[in-house]
């Protein structure tokens, strides 16, 4: 696994985490998660 990759979907879930945290509005997490998603099925394509 590519350790860049890694860390960007690292990052991505940290932020949800803190978004969460803070009450950060429902399209600002629902924004977060697609773009995690999205990465993920990417880079397992």
């Amino acid at each position: 696994r590519d350790p860049a990759r890694r860390e960007v979907l690292f990052d991505l879930d940290a932020a949800v985490t803190e978004a969460v945290a803070s009450g950060a509005p429902t399209a600002q997490l629902l924004r977060l998660t697609r773009s995690r998603s999205n990465l993920l099925r990417m880079w397992a394509e």
